[in-house]
């Protein structure tokens, strides 16, 4: 497995993480607040050792969890022509946690304006990054919009994550903007649904197009 500089970067992120977690140990309460509602309230709460550690360990474990299975992957669902925007969703992904870490330790401290102003934003610009990716992919068990269709037919798979590609890229805008504007929280859901379903949805209607649903003889 070949360990390129966008890797470099992303263990280099989780250690940064690492890094911030115990920076923020001891001035951090016990238990530590881990979720609030809309309103910015805390409704939920988790022991301090494993509140403070837990983005760290998760952006750790995901970034060698999703550096071995494309190695892994059966022959037909190789991600090698796509590693590269690959490994730069990865970064994506754990640059977003390392930003969550970050607003979750201030809001434990009572900045919880922060992160309810913050979060919500952060989203959508990892939907941009996301989607301008997604269309990059060829047919993989691991990431983009795998349903019965899509991993059946080549065809289905590219024309459906152009479409998510543009869609999460819509959403993920739409999405910065309510965060912008101080909008209500369902836009934030029913946009991350619309970007979801819509593709897979899509799939179906798109394989029953080129292919149909006729039995096949044997």
């Amino acid at each position: 497995m070949r360990v390129s500089r966008i890797n470099v970067f992303t263990l280099a992120l989780v250690a940064v993480m690492a890094l911030v977690a115990a920076a923020y140990y001891q001035s951090l309460p016990d238990p530590v607040p881990t979720h609030w509602n809309a309103a910015g309230e805390v409704d939920g709460w988790t022991a301090k050792p494993l509140g403070v550690w837990l983005l760290p360990l998760m952006a750790g474990g995901l970034s060698v969890l999703l550096f071995v299975l494309p190695a892994i992957s059966p022959r037909g669902f190789r991600l090698d022509l796509a590693r590269r925007a690959y490994d730069i969703v990865v970064f994506l992904v754990v640059a977003f946690l390392a930003v969550v870490e970050v607003l979750a330790f201030r809001a434990a401290l009572g900045e919880t304006g922060e992160l309810a102003r913050a979060l919500p934003i952060m989203i959508g610009f990892l939907f941009i990054g996301l989607g301008n990716y997604l269309g990059k992919f060829p047919k993989n068990f691991f990431v983009g919009i795998r349903t019965p269709w899509t991993l059946a037919s080549d065809a289905v798979w590219n024309r459906t994550h152009r479409l998510a590609g543009w869609l999460f890229m819509a959403a993920g805008v739409l999405i910065v903007g309510n965060g912008f504007l101080a909008g209500p929280a369902w836009v934030l859901v029913i946009m991350i649904m619309f970007a979801a379903l819509v593709p897979a949805v899509y799939s179906f209607f798109c394989y029953r197009r080129l292919h149909g649903f006729r039995d096949e003889a044997p």
